[in-house]
């Protein structure tokens, strides 16, 4: 015959978190193995407890059997809790009545968790998806699971990106910069047929313009000044039987655009100081954060490579236009710099609350560094963030407060000029280059202008220059733009 009380007490000892029955004057009568691992004490030292004892010797910082007494509902809480070598540590409480047949409170049955314990175990599922054993383990890293996408639109996006994963139509990607073009491109070659190639990633502004055929299209031994001695392989050819992403096409150069657009129609290359053609079996993903069908009107983008690119136009609504992905986001960031960090930390309500009021020019890339500053600069005895620091709120204006600033941009920049072209550099002879000088101001000019419009086409536009200078000024002085997807 089975002994259930045996079999219930040996099922309370091995699960893992904290529990304990009290009647109704608050004596134990039962705590289970958990809870004596967590609290430091023997079970015969807690059972001589009271709740009340409990509070008069500092234990416990909060009774919250009080209070299910008072509501004779459940209630869920956080508690300090002093274990017996007078360590504290903070715990997640529900405890529950039970009730006699008159209505009255007869036991308490509480839960306990230890917060940090807790946060590590939900973390730790988080990041390697062992959340569920019935949920089959996709070995795709860009998966639909592991994308947060709550909102409609990124979830239509990502059905329309998985209808077009099999088929090698060319795919364009329009977004602003920092919404996650990059994810998106590799979430369709990680879905495809495609999947056990890597995929050739190629950011058509971080190449100098006499640099980029060479990359692209390889080169023979000895075509020309510097050239290998064994030649080099092009990046289209290293793409053979897998996927090219050509990112920020618009950057491409036009005496290029013509030889791409050969390629996509041929599937042939032709190597720098070669005359055989190579055919090469690619499938093709461009991106973009300019429009480039006025690109197209600008004469800046060829119209034939254009509509060779647009087959399966793919469109990525900026963050402030999701405003559903924004806690989700944060929460997944929060997750993985927690992890990284060895940290535990919640945000509050409040700081939630904030980050979906806040328009995110930066989108999903500014939200990510946010979140990885608040985990940083957060005091480390701080387990719940529950504002956002001083510091930051330079970074957070609302839009009120931006478009008050527009009125104080044209001082501003009169101000920055007076210290940029002050005559006191002059007296530092030695150490003066005029190179140097005029360099200085053109970053500043460049940072300037990027700021101001936002986009390398406004600011093209206002500089009077074409978008792929502006592209290869970046790269030169260093200016940070562009989604790197190195991690989340």
């Amino acid at each position: 015959m089975i002994d259930y009380i045996e079999l219930y007490e040996n099922a309370l000892d091995n699960i893992g978190e904290g529990l304990y029955i009290l009647d109704n004057q608050g004596n134990f009568l039962y705590v289970n193995r958990a809870l004596l691992k967590m609290t430091g004490y023997s079970r015969s030292e807690l059972l001589r407890y009271t709740v009340r004892k409990l509070v008069e010797e500092n234990k416990i910082d909060t009774s919250i059997t009080d209070i299910v007494f008072a509501t004779k509902q459940e209630v869920t809480m956080c508690q300090n809790i002093r274990k017996k070598n007078d360590t504290i540590y903070q715990q997640l409480l529900t405890a529950s009545p039970i009730f006699d047949s008159e209505g009255n409170i007869k036991y308490i049955v509480a839960i306990a968790r230890d917060v940090e314990e807790l946060y590590k175990k939900y973390t730790h599922a988080r990041m390697t998806k062992v959340i569920s054993y019935l949920e089959s383990k996709s070995a795709n890293p860009y998966s639909e699971e592991d994308i947060v996408a709550e909102s409609p639109e990124m979830k239509r996006l990502l059905e329309s990106a998985s209808q077009v994963a099999d088929v090698d139509s060319a795919v364009l990607i329009n977004g602003e910069s920092g919404t996650g073009k990059e994810v998106i491109a590799h979430y369709i070659h990680d879905s495809s047929s495609r999947k056990d190639k890597e995929m050739v990633e190629v950011n058509c502004a971080a190449f100098p313009e006499a640099l980029l055929e060479a990359e692209l299209f390889g080169y023979e031994k000895g075509s020309f000044t510097g050239a290998l001695n064994t030649g080099k392989q092009g990046l289209i050819e290293a793409a053979d039987g897998s996927t090219l992403f050509l990112d920020e096409i618009d950057s491409l150069p036009l005496n290029l655009q013509g030889k791409i657009l050969r390629v996509l129609e041929t599937k042939t290359i032709k190597k720098i100081g070669s005359v055989k053609t190579q055919y090469v079996d690619f499938r093709l993903i461009a991106a973009s954060n300019a429009d480039l069908k006025r690109c197209v009107q600008e004469k800046r983008f060829r119209e034939d490579l254009f509509y060779r690119l647009n087959v399966i136009p793919l469109l990525i609504p900026p963050l402030r236009n999701r405003k559903a992905d924004i806690r989700p986001l944060a929460q997944y960031f929060l997750d993985f710099f927690c992890q990284k960090y060895d940290k535990v930390k919640y945000f509050s309500e409040n700081v939630f609350s904030r980050m979906e009021q806040y328009e995110w020019q930066g989108n999903v890339r500014e939200l990510r560094n946010f979140v990885e500053r608040m985990v940083v600069m957060s005091s480390t005895s701080d387990i719940i963030i529950n504002d956002i620091p001083e510091g930051m709120l330079e970074h957070m204006e609302v839009p009120e407060q931006r478009r008050r600033a527009r009125f104080q941009e044209p001082a501003r920049a009169e101000r920055q000029r007076e210290d940029v072209l002050s005559p006191g550099i002059l007296k530092e002879e030695e150490r003066f280059s005029l190179k140097d000088y005029l360099e200085q101001c053109e970053k500043h000019v460049i940072e300037e202008a990027l700021e101001k419009c936002g986009t390398m086409e406004s600011a093209a536009k206002i500089l009077k220059i074409n978008q792929s200078t502006i592209s290869r000024k970046k790269a030169k002085y260093s200016i940070k733009s562009g989604y790197q997807r190195s991690e989340p």
